[in-house]
């Protein structure tokens, strides 16, 4: 059984401020042995410990935070910006700089939802929630949801309008917010002003217009609605707050798809062909990061949730959108709500069968490489060795 000898102590070594670059360690006494090894429970009671003093001094030092609550209340502001973050120290400064360069003459709120992030994302947020403290209301998580508090955030929208942008993307025309609004306040029957969206795929280079080069469309009539019906990116639209979220809003699964077909249903959709933002595809979001059977079974779940959400008022519409003939069978035979959920079960097991056998061929692949290694690297030194004699 290894003992603590009596110099045992916790040693602090270097970059005691840098959390990542801190080392804790702790030393034993075993057989008449000294060592020390890496304390990782002590790594993170200070890395949290750390991280609650950044958190203390950030709102200690917004002395005016009471107050300016209640500025912020009394204060007419007629769109709410939500910019959703997690580790993007990289790029989220250009993001908000697109936001707060908007030349509008409608007031507009900045929040941002930082999502716990580890990489000094928080600590740029903060510089800029204390710089422009009448513009920005800055929410930090204590620990990672994986985007699902963002529904929260939504429930706390009081504004006639809102928008959303992630923090690796952002706008590149200065003048979005005033076209937008200025449609949406001169046509009340659209509830929703959305437009073109540059897409870059920052490690190849290549640049393409996600309306007309990505989904092939050129022609378009306005209104948008089932009938004629295109994606738009996530950062690309204005919203006229009339969806009920602390009601209705209860899905956190594909969340801008959710909505947009919430919008479909209650009212018009105008499209305005500009570029006005820039989508960049790294593949590390938290949709474009799933494995590819996951993305498909992810759109399948979210037809069928928004599907019964809207009672089935667009079944033939999210019908088409799966595109199976066994949805159709299911459906004639079991009805249409129990087909949908039939289908759905029969589908997730499939998706779970495939995906498992999947990373089971994936471990044998690597494990035989790995044998098929060990053995070169085997022959390789029988050969030194009788080299040497």
């Amino acid at each position: 059984m290894k003992k603590p000898y009596k110099n045992s102590k916790l040693l602090k070594i270097k970059n005691i401020n840098n959390l990542y670059k801190s080392r804790y360690k702790i030393r034993y006494s075993f057989l008449g042995l000294k060592y020390t090894v890496k304390n990782k429970s002590k790594i993170e009671f200070y890395k949290i410990k750390k991280y609650n003093e950044k958190l203390s001094d950030y709102y200690n030092n917004m002395k005016i935070l009471e107050k300016l609550k209640k500025y912020r209340e009394g204060k007419e502001y007629l769109i709410t910006c939500i910019l959703v973050t997690y580790n993007h120290k990289n790029t989220i400064e250009r993001a908000i700089e697109s936001i707060l360069s908007q030349q509008t003459k409608y007031p507009f709120l900045i929040k941002i939802l930082d999502d716990c992030s580890t990489d000094g994302t928080t600590d740029i947020c903060m510089e800029y929630a204390q710089k422009y403290p009448e513009k920005i209301h800055l929410v930090i998580q204590k620990e990672n949801t994986k985007n699902k508090h963002v529904a929260s955030v939504y429930r706390t929208i009081k504004t006639k309008y809102f928008s959303t942008l992630e923090g690796d993307d952002y706008w590149c025309d200065n003048s979005k917010l005033e076209k937008g609004i200025d449609f949406l306040e001169q046509n009340p029957e659209y509830i929703c002003w959305t437009h073109d969206t540059l897409w870059i795929n920052p490690n190849t280079g290549e640049k393409r217009s996600y309306t007309h080069d990505s989904q092939k469309i050129n022609k378009f009539i306005n209104p948008m609605t089932f009938d004629n019906y295109f994606y738009t990116a996530y950062g690309a639209r204005i919203i006229r707050n009339v969806i009920d979220f602390k009601k209705e809003f209860e899905y956190n699964h594909k969340r801008d798809m959710f909505i947009l077909y919430t919008l479909l249903d209650r009212g018009y959709i105008y499209f305005h062909d500009e570029i006005m933002s820039v989508y960049e595809f790294t593949g590390r979001g938290i949709f474009s990061s799933l494995h590819f059977l996951e993305r498909c079974y992810s759109r399948l779940l979210t037809y069928y949730i928004s599907n019964k959400y809207l009672n089935y008022r667009h079944d033939d519409f999210f019908t088409k959108e799966v595109d199976s003939k066994r949805l159709v069978i299911c459906k004639k035979f079991f009805g249409r709500e129990l087909g949908w959920r039939i289908y759905i079960f029969f589908k997730r097991r499939k998706y779970l069968k495939k995906l498992y056998k999947e990373k089971i061929d994936k471990f044998k692949f690597i494990e035989d490489g790995h044998k098929l290694y060990t053995k070169k690297e085997y022959q390789q030194i029988l050969e030194l060795a009788k080299g040497q004699e």
